[in-house]
């Protein structure tokens, strides 16, 4: 189980949210002061909370149990149609036996409509399912009928690491909702044999202007983005992109990275190269070397730089952080960086010698060289890594001081530089 820290969900950023369930209907949803002065908060509160994330998942469950979950959506909904208004989110995690089935149940087609005629129709959806394809010929025309491929602004995709013989997405997807600005998938695949796109008949399709992606174990789907057979003609349009993340120990997902900072090369504000592998198994994850994959030297609007990289502190040549000075060094002394955070994962035990010799006072001076004498935070979360949670680690609290001393001290004549240390005890101590 790893330490590292997550990030915040990006799922629904705040540029693509619409207003908040409470203050677009007021009057159910004020928490009430009860007669002792304590607030307490109405049903009708948590119903409108409830509902702005309107959320399937079958749980394992029987066919007919999953259809009478779907049937109880919709008596609530249907009863009381100012729920329905607030539904923002459609999160459908979906096994086997139901992916294929759910986008012609007609009790769902029903939730669809009634969510059409909403005046903020949901603009988020989240697909979660981990076998057999969805069948594009009946996902899309649903999409379609409840004018949700005019709505939605945001698509999470996630589907199994393990099957690398299924399709689990439909492509055309993508052009049909074509107001897509947020795009996530982790562990999609396409199809062996490229498929057609299929456009449900009256659809004006265009490739979305895509503003984040966020891809990890995806690299098939990305490389269609970048590069689409003849027979699907463009799918996305990366020229606009502003942030992107990636996983930098996917080898073939950094493959993609470099090509997509190209298109993006004029707009991309934010870089973030610290989704974690698909491998939950710290000695199973690998640093790969960066400085052939990322050349940050076009990046002219680049504001904020994260990285994630793995040092092994028994290793007898200590490459990772100089391979990562070679990154930096691609960032031209007039930027417009504001921030560079990197997390360090080290493997090893005391006395972590072989983290202590990497070039800490190499990277400072990188990040010395990219301020330019402008405003710079510069964020270090630091984490000794172990397969099992319950193994007590010795000697990572005095490993921390002297890595975060060294950096305090390369950057001691450097005001302008905000240095923010954390790790995994300092971490805990904050929460």
């Amino acid at each position: 189980m790893s330490t590292y820290p997550s990030r915040s969900n990006h799922l629904y950023p705040n540029h693509i949210q619409t207003t908040s369930p409470c203050r677009a209907n007021p009057s159910p949803c004020y928490p009430k002061r009860s007669s002792t002065g304590s607030l307490t908060v109405s049903r009708s509160f948590h119903y409108v909370h409830l509902f702005r994330e309107l959320k399937l998942e079958d749980e394992f469950e029987t066919s007919k149990k999953f259809k009478a979950k779907i049937a109880k959506k919709w008596k609530i909904l249907d009863s009381n149609h100012s729920l329905a208004e607030n539904v923002r989110i459609l999160d459908i995690s979906i096994g086997e036996e139901h992916n294929t089935k759910i986008f012609s149940d007609a009790t769902f087609l029903k939730i669809l409509n009634l969510l059409k005629g909403s005046p903020f129709p949901p603009h988020a959806l989240r697909l979660e399912q981990p076998g057999n394809s969805l069948q594009p010929e009946k996902m899309l025309p649903a999409l379609v009928k409840a004018s949700l491929h005019q709505t939605l602004t945001t698509i999470f995709l996630k589907t199994t690491i393990y099957d690398e013989d299924c399709s689990n997405v439909p492509l055309s997807i993508f052009p049909v909702c074509s107001k897509l600005k947020d795009i996530t998938l982790q562990d999609v695949k396409i199809p062996k044999e490229s498929e057609e796109l299929s456009i449900p008949a009256g659809v004006d399709s265009s490739p979305p202007k895509i503003l984040r992606l966020d891809y990890r174990n995806s690299d098939q789907l990305v490389k269609y983005f970048l590069e689409p057979p003849p027979s699907l003609g463009p799918l996305v349009d990366l020229s606009n992109l502003h942030i992107l993340k990636a996983c930098p120990h996917e080898k073939e997902d950094m493959a993609c990275v470099q090509p997509i900072l190209d298109i993006a090369s004029e707009t991309l504000e934010e870089l973030y190269l610290t989704t974690l592998s698909t491998s939950d198994i710290p000695d199973e994850r690998r640093q790969f070397p960066l400085a052939k994959l990322v050349n940050l030297k076009s990046l002219s609007k680049l504001r904020t730089f994260e990285i994630y990289v793995i040092i092994n502190a028994k290793a007898k040549q200590h490459v990772v952080l100089r391979d990562l000075i070679s990154v930096l060094k691609t960032c031209p002394a007039s930027n417009s960086i504001q921030r560079f955070m990197l997390h360090v994962s080290i493997y090893g035990s005391k006395p972590f010698k072989g983290c202590l010799d990497e070039d800490w006072d190499g990277v400072c001076e990188e990040v010395v060289r990219i301020s330019a004498d402008k405003p710079m935070e510069f964020h270090l979360y630091s984490a000794v890594e172990t397969n099992n949670l319950s193994t007590k680690t010795t000697g990572d609290a005095a490993l921390y001081q002297k890595i975060e001393a060294r950096v305090e001290v390369a950057l001691a004549e450097h005001e302008h530089i905000s240095f923010h240390p954390l790790n995994t005890i300092t971490r805990w101590v904050a929460e």
